[in-house]
């Protein structure tokens, strides 16, 4: 909290002036006084001269800066006690109700499967209400008599697995044609192919993963790719596995969008791959992907589409009476050589589930990873995982079916209105601002007479649970199926108008998780966020807190 930063600055002055002091005094003592002028110059010098490292020197010696400080013993007791509370703050917060059974070691017998289910029932009611509405995004689809249909198809292929290849040739009839769909549904050409993956993530990494190991193949040990920095952090993920270095381009701050000329201007000797999303995460906004692709022909490298949001929204926009909305965002587009689409998102299939496509079998091949020389034999997987459950396959061939091209572009239809109706509401809202100019699913807000986690929170306390965003602040609601049924939008858009009127009336400072979104973009050691997301993680993972088993 802001205390605390205060707190923490109190001690700068005088202890840690003279423990840094003592620190660097001490790590230096027998470097020769030469080196010690002649090594910061030389360094400044390249810092000045090469055009890559220019863009990353403020960020270099922050770093650096902030890695000194935190060696500060007074500095670094500071911060473990703030994060040793931090984890208790987690885990009250994640705590279950009182009586809740926790078991920490198998039962010494079998228990009955009728009592299983009694027990899994009793821990389903542990779940917020998410298919009402009230979430952002989350749930794309949660009907009753649709979920039960699902369930069916999974029963049919519970105990399947695609890496058994030759017990399993339903699974691979439905996985290529999944396939195949989502190739036509962008338009791409004989020549175009792909793969599932388990998810959004999934996808991009191994997309990643392809153009490193292409680069690789042409004498190319240190690609780059460049990417907006709205892009999903899927991308960073991937640079951290595979060594490959992620180039961030900041989008424009009014239309939210990167400019072409700046991610030009990005790219590199070493660069093999530029990215553009459609939408983005943060505000749902399209990129420009044509004239982004027009940039990677020009340069020589790949284009990619992350459509993983809006996949099975972008090619039905125009027969759901949308045409011109965003940008082109499919194989017809020059350049386009791969694009990511999640059928577990709008595609209404169940989570676990997405498509990579590509525009040629060769770069495909790459994703691969083949073992000729195993003692257990010739192995290889098409992406991370060896066993896959062909379960969820089965699953999002029988929701793609099932809805049909008109089932989507209704779907569309309902949905991009339901946005609309949304961002209508928060243009003539008073205290609210629009961020940029969303036109799909997603509808991002802030404020500039109040704080947006305050309203935030405010709106959490009535149901409705909306994303944070930062640098800058603000919120987002993404819209999906179940927020189309009568009456959703509009409690929401009341909801909404009420408690930004009660904000502008008597502004508030937000509380709980609240407060550590506005907190944590006023660190600048983001080194310490870090600590804080992992000590989450840690308190998440821990055993809950309740009745220990008999």
């Amino acid at each position: 909290t802001e205390s605390d930063v205060s707190e923490m600055l109190e001690l700068l002055p005088v202890s840690f002036l003279l423990e840094l002091r003592s620190l660097v005094n001490g790590q230096l003592q027998d470097v020769e006084p030469l080196r010690l002028i002649v090594f910061p110059l030389f360094t400044y010098f390249l810092l000045s001269r090469v055009s890559w490292l220019r863009l990353t020197r403020t960020k270099y010696l922050r770093r650096l800066l902030f890695t000194l400080l935190r060696k500060v013993p007074s500095v670094r007791r500071k911060i473990d006690a703030e994060l040793a509370q931090m984890r208790a703050d987690f885990e009250e917060s994640l705590r279950l109700p009182e009586g809740t059974l926790i078991r920490s070691k198998l039962p010494a017998e079998g228990i009955p499967r009728e009592k299983v289910l009694e027990e899994t029932a009793s821990i389903s009611s542990l779940n917020l209400p998410y298919l009402d509405g009230q979430f952002s995004g989350s749930v794309y689809r949660g009907e009753p008599d649709y979920t039960a249909f699902l369930n069916t198809v999974n029963g049919q292929f519970f105990w399947s697995n695609p890496l058994h290849s030759t017990a399993n040739l339903a699974i691979r009839k439905m996985e290529s044609e999944v396939v195949a769909m989502c190739v036509h549904m962008f338009r791409g050409n004989e020549h175009c192919c792909g793969v599932m993956t388990t998810g959004g993530t999934e996808s991009i990494t191994m997309m990643v993963k392809a153009y490193r190991d292409q680069a690789y193949s042409r004498g190319n040990r240190s690609p780059s790719i460049v990417i907006p920095n709205t892009a999903h952090p899927a991308f960073d993920k991937a640079g951290h596995f595979f060594r490959v270095r992620v180039i961030h381009v900041p989008v424009d701050p009014t239309t939210l969008t990167v400019d072409p000329a700046a991610v030009r201007r990005a790219i590199r000797s070493d660069t093999v791959l530029v990215v553009g999303s459609a939408p983005n995460f943060p505000y749902g906004t399209v990129d420009p992907i044509p004239e982004l692709a027009e940039v990677a022909r020009r340069k020589g490298v790949g284009m990619h589409i992350d459509c993983c949001l809006g996949g099975f929204l972008l090619p039905f926009l125009e027969e759901a009476g949308f045409g011109g909305a965003v940008p082109k965002a499919n194989f017809t587009v020059p350049g386009v050589t791969s694009i990511s689409c999640d059928t577990h998102k709008y595609g209404c299939a169940p989570k676990g589930s997405s498509v990579l496509m590509y525009h040629s079998e060769e770069l495909r091949r790459w994703q691969y990873t083949s073992v000729s020389d195993w003692p257990g034999g010739l192995y290889g997987t098409t992406g991370v995982a060896g066993s896959r459950p062909g379960s969820i396959i089965a699953t999002t061939y029988a929701a793609l079916i099932s809805h049909g091209w008109a089932g989507y572009v209704d779907n569309t239809r309902r949905i991009v209105s339901t946005a609309r109706t949304l961002a209508n509401a928060v243009r003539s809202t008073e205290g609210l601002k629009l961020m940029g100019d969303p036109r799909l699913n997603l509808v991002p807000f802030t404020s500039d007479k109040f704080d947006i986690f305050a309203f935030s929170e405010m709106m959490k306390k009535r149901g409705w649970h909306l994303i944070p965003l930062q640098f800058p602040s603000g919120v987002h609601f993404c819209l999906t199926m179940v927020h189309t049924k009568p009456g959703v939008i509009d409690r929401f858009i009341a909801d909404m108008r009420q408690c930004a009127q009660v904000c502008l009336a008597s502004p508030t400072k937000p509380t709980g998780q609240a407060a550590i979104y506005g907190a944590a973009q006023l660190v600048p050691d983001r080194s310490i966020v870090v600590d804080a997301l992992n000590v989450f993680f840690d308190a998440w993972l821990s055993l809950a807190r309740g009745l220990p088993e008999d």
